[in-house]
C-alpha cells in the first residue's frame, strides 16, 4: 500500500509539473485529475443534498483553484490530489449551500465530512476508518493540535504561514507541532482499534 501511495503521490506532482509547463501535457494531466477526482467530488455533493450538475460545477470551481494556484507557482502537493480537491469541493458546496439557506454548520464539527478520501500523513487510519470517524478522534485533540493539523493537511498552508497565524516563533516550531500533533492522533486511533 504505501508503494501505491508513493507511486500515486509521484504521479500526482508529475500532473502539476505538466499544468505548469502547458500545451498537450497540461490538457493531459487536467485530464487525469478529472479522472481520478471527479466522482469522489461527485459523490460528496450527492451525499450533501446535490445533484449531478451542482457535484460539476462545483469539481469545476475547485479545479480552477487548483489550476491558478498552480499556474502562479504557490501551490504546494502536502497530501493526497484528491485530498485537496475534496476539501476545496466541500467548501465551495457548503458556501453553496450557505447561500441558499439550506445549510449550518453542526455543532459537532465532525459530523459533516464525507468518507471520500485518503491523505498520505493518515493512511493507515483513512485505509482503515472513515472521514467521520477520523474527525471524531480529532475532536479527542487539543484545539492547537486540531488548528495545526487542519491548516497543514486540509487548507495546505506552509508551515510559515501556520507558524505566523498560531504565534509560533518559526516554521520548524510549527513543523515540530505538526509531527507530535500526528503522534498523538495515531495514538488516539490505536487505543480504538
Amino acid at each position: 500500500m504505501k508503494n501505491t501511495s508513493l507511486r500515486d503521490s509521484l504521479v500526482e506532482r508529475d500532473w502539476l509539473a505538466d499544468i505548469s509547463v502547458g500545451g498537450r501535457r497540461e490538457e493531459n494531466a487536467l485530464r487525469q485529475i478529472y479522472n481520478r477526482c471527479f466522482f469522489p467530488v461527485l459523490k460528496m455533493v450527492n451525499q450533501r443534498g446535490g445533484n449531478d450538475a451542482d457535484g460539476e460545477d462545483v469539481f469545476q470551481e475547485a479545479l480552477v483553484v487548483l489550476y491558478e494556484k498552480v499556474k502562479s507557482g504557490q501551490f504546494e502537493l502536502h497530501s493526497r490530489l484528491i485530498s485537496y480537491l475534496l476539501t476545496v469541493s466541500s467548501h465551495i458546496w457548503s458556501k453553496k449551500l450557505r447561500k441558499l439557506g439550506k445549510e449550518t454548520f453542526p455543532v459537532n464539527w465532525s459530523e459533516d465530512i464525507p468518507a471520500l478520501a485518503e491523505v498520505d500523513s493518515f493512511s493507515e487510519i483513512w485505509a482503515e476508518e472513515n472521514s467521520a470517524t477520523f474527525y471524531r478522534l480529532m475532536d479527542q485533540l487539543n484545539e492547537d493540535c486540531r488548528a495545526v493539523l487542519m491548516a497543514a493537511i486540509w487548507e495546505n498552508q506552509s508551515m510559515k504561514t501556520i507558524s505566523q497565524q498560531m504565534g509560533y516563533q518559526n516554521a520548524q516550531i510549527a513543523r515540530n507541532k505538526k509531527c507530535r500533533c500526528l503522534g498523538y492522533l495515531r495514538k488516539i486511533f490505536r487505543k480504538g482499534e
